[in-house]
């Protein structure tokens, strides 16, 4: 090898798992160094944000931490990196979880205080973050929405807890058995945790799909009660229902475009997607009550004034058109204005690299007036 290519190094040939170790560990200290220049280059600027998560693997019941960075560029795009996700062999206390965070911050000489995140909404992650800009994940609190309402209809009504249970029941009969899913049009979803707002859709959605081919394949193995005896009226009626969420969740979870300003909309839209009709049956009352029920509680109080200035300073979203009670409409604009004046006072020329330009002699600017239903 040497006479024909010259001097190689043996570790280049002839790996080991320490030498996939050590190799892995070099390269993620390479990605790491590439995401602090990042981050120092944008943290002085305050571009920069975080969010963090507790994980648990199922195999070993470890857990791990990671730290994934948000930064915006000055052409405003947003960026984005994980940073770490390491063992976190302490308990899972607010304090424990704080000194991670602020640990990290450090290392990448951010402010512990200055620097926002986004989390979940587990009470040892808000203690961990409550002296810090805290903003709470949009997308798992419209997944508490769903989860919540769900688990309260099951406990309440029979024919939904029947539909659920027996189409679990289906999904997981045709996962153990070979030669189904793939003579199906729709593979078989089976709800799940790993993204929970989707898995409850999709295994209704592709039960829905598959009905004729699962009649046929079930009654070839004398197992055809396992679809008949699913209620698929009702079952089209609860596809019905959830089928909007999916593009809800799509308005939340892009991690390149910001999403801030979308939280209101969602929530309005929503509203009046769930508000009582007239044409309803039983089964779609129940199910806009519990949820709208929900949604008020758990999605609603999530919402700050951070979410409204965003939704202003969007200008397809600007004059809160999506809110039907002109009153509300109004009221949100003189809140949205004073925040921003607010705002303002906080930042120098200094922040936006004007401190030796002569700003005396600039037009002024024209107050936006009251706002008029459209």
């Amino acid at each position: 090898m040497g006479s024909k290519y010259g001097n190689i190094d043996v570790a280049d040939l002839l790996y080991s798992r320490q030498t996939i170790q050590r190799s892995t560990f070099l390269k993620m200290k390479e990605c790491q160094e590439l995401i602090r220049c990042k981050v120092a280059q944008y943290g002085q600027q305050k571009c920069v944000s975080f969010t963090t998560d507790l994980t648990t693997d199922d195999v070993n019941k470890n857990s791990f931490m990671d730290f994934t960075v948000f930064w915006i560029t000055e052409d405003y795009e947003l960026c984005h990196a994980m940073y770490k996700c390491e063992y976190f062999e302490q308990r899972h206390t607010g304090y424990n979880i704080k000194q991670a965070i602020d640990s990290i911050l450090s290392e990448l000489n951010l402010d512990i205080y200055d620097t926002p995140c986004t989390t979940d909404k587990g009470s040892n992650i808000i203690a961990a973050t409550t002296d810090k800009t805290h903003v709470d994940c949009l997308c798992h609190r419209l997944n508490t929405v769903i989860d919540s309402a769900w688990k309260e209809i099951l406990q309440q009504n029979e024919e939904l807890m029947y539909l659920d249970q027996f189409c679990h029941e289906l999904v997981r009969f045709v996962n153990h058995s070979s030669g189904i899913q793939s003579n199906l049009p729709s593979t078989l979803k089976h709800g799940g945790l790993t993204r929970p707002w989707r898995s409850l859709s999709n295994m209704f959605v592709s039960i829905l799909k598959s009905r004729e081919a699962l009649l046929f394949e079930l009654r070839n193995r004398k197992r055809e009660h396992l679809i008949s005896r699913i209620n698929i009226d009702l079952l089209r009626d609860v596809v019905d229902f959830l089928e909007p969420l999916s593009t809800f969740f799509d308005m939340l979870e892009f991690a390149n475009v910001p999403t801030l300003q979308n939280g209101l909309p969602v929530y309005y839209t929503l509203y009046e997607t769930w508000k009582p009709n007239d044409s309803d049956n039983t089964i779609i009352t129940t199910l806009k009550s519990k949820f709208l029920k929900f949604l008020t509680e758990k999605f609603w109080s999530s919402l700050g004034m951070l979410h409204f200035v965003a939704t202003y300073l969007d200008p397809s979203l600007r004059y809160f058109a999506f809110v039907t009670s002109v009153a509300d409409r109004n009221l949100f604009l003189v809140q949205v204005l004073e925040s921003i004046h607010v705002l303002s006072e906080d930042i120098t020329l200094d922040d936006i690299g004007c401190a030796s330009k002569d700003v005396t002699n600039e037009p002024e600017t024209e107050c936006m007036g009251e706002a008029t239903p459209t």
